[in-house]
């Protein structure tokens, strides 16, 4: 019977280390000590990932990774290390495994960009580049490009956390595969040793099955749970948004005077999206909401969420959301939320233009006071 790779890895351990027993129980009495306080399905992953640490720290295995840092350019020949295990925001209920992809010398990178600069490099900033300096040649033209040095030094996470309501482990992997965040929803029945004998081998960038799709477990299901609750004319119409990728060029925004309700136009189809309707999806995935066959859109880019009068806007993509206001400057939400007021436009993975033909036009006035 072949070795998972949790045994592959003791046994290494304990060969490299002349398996110094005293120092190993330890490690697992503190492991304990911290799974018992958690939900159990979490502390599976946190007493899985506890000695999977352990024996990394003890092997320092070479995991050579070529990093994308999409549009931007790549990082080549980088080495996963420094793994860490600890508490999220609420200890209870989350665990975070965190490791560096370091290089061996700083990076030099040019690209066209369009949009404002000094908002691109804080946003790279926030998703854990360290940017050494930066220049800008040609600024404020469509040929605008940008000159960096970065530190080949990339921080990755990975955060699992226990959704009570939902019963479900979410994860949210920041800088794995790619500069940016992707999420996925794990059923608390799936949390088994299949799953964590996969997660060792996709943590090590070996050969694995965690991940099967962009679409986690979670939004599937509660996508077909709307479904099933909803009646079917709410079905039919949602299959006509699906549709939308299909049809042709742009339409113009008509201000509907009474209405409380969020007003999209997307090429010549105009939308109107009740209260019931949300939460809205914005993305290349053909499910509930507005479809963008767009390569600088990610298949679950964003989505609008309505809290009470607000609408909000909350991207959750690689390349980012862009909006510009009616009246005010475009500006880049990344894994972030933005209230809509007023009327604006939206585009998914690049710049607003007006020529563009996956630019979306909204408005929403909201409650007015009488």
């Amino acid at each position: 019977m072949p070795q998972t790779l949790i045994e592959e890895l003791r046994k290494g351990a304990q060969e490299t280390s002349g398996n110094q027993p005293d120092k190993l129980r330890r490690r697992k009495l503190h492991g304990k000590a911290v799974t018992s306080l958690l939900a159990p399905s979490l502390a599976k992953i946190h007493q899985y990932l506890s000695e999977f640490k352990q024996h990394l720290a003890t092997l320092a295995p070479n995991t050579n990774v070529n990093f994308s840092l999409r549009e931007f350019g790549n990082l080549t020949d980088l080495q996963q290390t420094h793994y860490q295990l600890r508490s999220g925001d609420d200890p209870l209920k989350s665990v975070v495994f965190v490791a560096e992809l370091i290089g061996k010398a700083p990076v030099e990178l040019g690209f066209q960009y369009a949009a404002e600069a000094s908002e691109l490099i804080g946003n790279l900033k926030q998703e854990g580049l360290s940017v050494r300096e930066h220049s800008v040649r040609k600024e404020g033209t469509p040929e605008q490009t940008i000159l960096m040095e970065i530190d080949a030094k990339i921080p990755i996470e990975m955060k699992f956390e226990f959704n009570a309501g939902q019963q479900v482990i979410d994860l949210t992997v920041v800088n794995f595969e790619e500069l940016g965040v992707r999420k996925h929803t794990f059923a608390i029945e799936d949390i088994n040793d299949e799953m964590l004998d996969e997660l060792g081998k996709y943590i090590l960038r070996r050969k694995n099955t965690l991940l099967k799709g962009d679409v986690s477990w979670g939004f599937d299901k509660r996508l077909s749970e709307r479904l099933e609750s909803s009646p079917d004319d709410s079905r039919g119409g949602l299959a006509e948004t699906a549709e939308i990728v299909v049809t042709k060029l742009r339409g113009i925004l008509l201000k509907k005077e009474d209405s409380q309700n969020l007003q999209l136009s997307f090429r010549d189809l105009g939308i109107e999206v009740p209260e019931k309707d949300f939460p809205y999806r914005l993305g290349r995935n053909d499910v509930m909401g507005m479809v963008l066959d767009s390569s600088h859109a990610s298949r679950e880019h964003a989505t609008l969420i309505r809290e009470d009068a607000k609408i909000l806007l909350c991207d959750h993509s690689n390349n980012g959301t862009f909006v510009k206001p009616d009246g005010e400057r475009m500006f880049r939400l990344k894994n972030g939320q933005y209230e809509l007021r007023g009327k604006g436009q939206i585009s998914l993975g690049k710049p607003v233009s007006d020529e563009g033909k996956n630019t979306i036009f909204y408005s929403f006035e909201g409650v007015q006071d009488k």
